[in-house]
This record gives C-alpha cells, sequence and structure tokens, in this order.
C-alpha cells in the first residue's frame, strides 16, 4: 500500500503532520484537503500531543494546490466551486482555534494555498533554500485559503499588494525581514532546530498558549476597551488552574514547572 499522502504522526509531545506529495512538489489536491483537515481534528483530540510541525517531503513544502485537480473544477457550476472554497479557508480558521500552537517548517517552495496555510500557522521558520509567493496572479485566478486576510497582517497591505499582483517570489532572507518568517536556518540544521522549537512548545503551559493565540488574534480586531475585557476574562480564568499554581510555585522554588495543561 502506497503511503497516505498526508502523513500524521505523534510521538508526544509533538504532532508532526506533513505533506507527502514530493513528486508534485506537495501539490494539494481533493483528498489530500480531506486529509489535512482529518489530521488537524486528530491532532486537536490527542492530549500527548501538544505542539504541532506542518512541513512538506522532499524538496519543497508545498506548491498549493494541485494545478491538474484544479483544472477539473473549472467545469463545476459556480455554486459547488464556492462551497469548495469556502471548505478550504475554514481549513485556516480550525488551524488558528486550535488550541496548541503550530510550527510552520518551511523546508522549499511554499506558494498559493501552501503560503496560506503557513502563514495560519503560529511561528513559522525556514531553510535558506525557502521561497515564499502568492502564485494566483500567474494563472489568473483570486486568492483564497484565507490568504488575503493572514498576509496584509503580518507584512501590511503594500506588500501583500506586491506579493499577489506582481507574484514574484520571496527568497528566505528577504522573508525574514519582511516578518514572513521568524528564523533562517541552514537546509541541513532546519528538522533539528524545528523539532528543538517544538520540543520547547511541547514542554509549556497548554493552557496558556492556548489563551495567549486566542488574545493576540483577537487583538488584531478588537477594539483597546474590548481586548482589555477579554484579556481580564481568560487571565481570571487562567489564575484558578493548577497549571497557574504550578508556575508561581516553580517560579518560587527556583525549579522547571511541570504543566499538565489542568
Amino acid at each position: 500500500m502506497p503511503e497516505p499522502t498526508i502523513l500524521c504522526e505523534i510521538t508526544a509531545p509533538i504532532a508532526k503532520i506533513t505533506f507527502n506529495r514530493p513528486e508534485r512538489l506537495n501539490g494539494l489536491g481533493n483528498e489530500e484537503w480531506d486529509l489535512l483537515i482529518e489530521a488537524l481534528e486528530r491532532v486537536k483530540d490527542e492530549p500527548e500531543a501538544r505542539a504541532v510541525i506542518l512541513t512538506g517531503a522532499g524538496r519543497a513544502f508545498c506548491a498549493g494546490g494541485d494545478v491538474k485537480t484544479v483544472e477539473s473544477r473549472l467545469s463545476e457550476p459556480p455554486p459547488a466551486r464556492f462551497d469548495h472554497i469556502r471548505k478550504l479557508g475554514r481549513i485556516v480558521r480550525t488551524m488558528r482555534e486550535l488550541p496548541k500552537p503550530i510550527l510552520a517548517q518551511v523546508n522549499g517552495p511554499c506558494f498559493g494555498a501552501g503560503f496560506s496555510l503557513a502563514l495560519a500557522c503560529d511561528l513559522r521558520i525556514c531553510s535558506k533554500s525557502a521561497t515564499f509567493g502568492s502564485a494566483f496572479s500567474k494563472i489568473g485566478f483570486a486568492a483564497d485559503v484565507a490568504g488575503t486576510y493572514l498576509l496584509p497582517r503580518i507584512v501590511g497591505l503594500g506588500r501583500a499588494l506586491e506579493l499577489h499582483l506582481l507574484g514574484e517570489p520571496v527568497d528566505a532572507e528577504k522573508a525574514l525581514s519582511w516578518g514572513i518568517v521568524s528564523r533562517v536556518v541552514s537546509d541541513e540544521d532546519l528538522p533539528r532546530e524545528a523539532e528543538r522549537l517544538a520540543q520547547q512548545l511541547g514542554e509549556g503551559p497548554p493552557l496558556s498558549f492556548s489563551f495567549l493565540k486566542s488574545q493576540l488574534q483577537r487583538g488584531a480586531e478588537l477594539p483597546l476597551e474590548a481586548q482589555i475585557e477579554y484579556e481580564a476574562a481568560l487571565q481570571a480564568i487562567i489564575l484558578t488552574s493548577k497549571d497557574a499554581r504550578e508556575g508561581v510555585m516553580a517560579r518560587n522554588e527556583k525549579r522547571t514547572p511541570k504543566f499538565q495543561g489542568k
């Protein structure tokens, strides 16, 4: 039996989701989108998975939607196309609402829908050979998978327009300077560094990470007074947790805290 085209491997505390079509630069067809949804749901429900790595097999992260599959959708009626694209966009919502940090390990080309999925991650680290881009305008498409929501919030409207309208790729160093990624490492060091960061996240406070993700995402949308109220509500809740007590006790006792997500 051939390997699944999306792999999901869990070795506590890390879950690793891998786009696994290296011969197609990990392009995503209908099957891959469904498998990605299944993998995210599995990770969400698995208590041993406390941090997630998203990456690609071979020399690419993800080249976006598989153009061969996309071609078949050109003849579909508009309502069917609308429903399909909306489903893909909601994967981004699932990723952002996942109560666990997601790290994108970008090991090569990262374009189109693959770029959007990387942007939906909480942290992004890439190799020196990684490249990023929109690619939609190159085939006469509009954007999807919530890329037009995510990208301007990370790089600003001007740079987002440049990326989408010109369709020119961005190399790793420019991606770092624009804030698309937070770290660039050698191709050889990328797997080890991503694993190290994921391990650090996996040993951290699960409740704190979940609440911080929610606070920071809402902070980009809410007015100041509403955000103050939201911060107060979540902080009041988490201060009743065992993890908060453990964190304070460990600090006072000068030891490493052992968080349980309770």
